[in-house]
């Protein structure tokens, strides 16, 4: 996997530039400020992943810009904010990306080198992460606003099964109708739109963080 890091302090681009490299992954650019990034990106092939400091100082592009920068010139290359600390907004922001290659880590989590590896790996791959402090927020704050009481038992059953991973189209051929025909995956579909609304996420990227609001409550949809 081919990589990019950008990032104002010295010691997080050394953290990159050798250790991850027993896991195969190759660092191809390694820069301090976001406009760099995007002067110089065209230098090499675009890289598969793009690390990215989620706050460097004024007057340097920071690093939700950058991604929607990012984004806008390769579509398919993933995303990997990192910072010291994070907060909910932060998912609201990354869903802004759009769904898919989008990670959120907090640096401490850099420390563990093989976990953090495999992250990087799925993001590049076109999944998406959310550290765990940061999923806790998140349903803590669900949680307090009384979100989730909001649903259906059938929106709860779906939006279940979509956080253990399972497409629309899977999760149509898990469920059967009260009548026991089979579903369809549009009619998922529009359950976990009406998910999405109840929950207060965005009706077209809101999969990760209404998967990551369900899957850290500890609930579980009614019998």
């Amino acid at each position: 996997m081919r990589y990019a890091v950008v990032d104002d302090s010295e010691f997080t681009l050394a953290a990159f530039r050798g250790p991850l490299e027993r896991y195969g992954h190759q660092l191809v650019l390694a820069v301090t400020s976001g406009a760099e990034l995007l002067a110089r990106i065209d230098e090499v092939d675009p890289p598969d992943l793009v690390v990215l400091d989620k706050a460097i100082p004024p007057n340097r592009l920071e690093g939700f810009e950058t991604a929607q920068a990012l984004r806008a010139r390769f579509p398919g290359i993933g995303i990997m904010l990192i910072s010291f600390e994070m907060e909910v907004e932060d998912v609201q922001r990354a869903q802004r990306l759009g769904g898919d290659g989008v990670g959120l880590v907090q640096k401490k989590s850099i420390a563990r080198i093989s976990a953090f590896a495999a992250v990087l790996d799925g993001v590049a791959n076109g999944g998406s992460y959310v550290d765990p402090d940061l999923r806790r927020q998140v349903a803590a704050r669900a949680e307090r606003e009384g979100a989730l009481d909001a649903l259906s038992a059938r929106e709860a059953e779906v939006l279940d099964l979509a956080a253990q991973g399972l497409s629309n189209q899977q999760i149509a051929d898990r469920l059967r109708r009260p009548d026991g025909g089979a579903l369809s995956d549009r009619t998922v579909e529009g359950y976990l739109k009406n998910a999405y609304q109840k929950l207060g996420v965005d009706i077209h990227n809101g999969r990760v963080l209404a998967s990551v609001l369900w899957a850290t409550s500890g609930r579980r949809p009614p019998v």
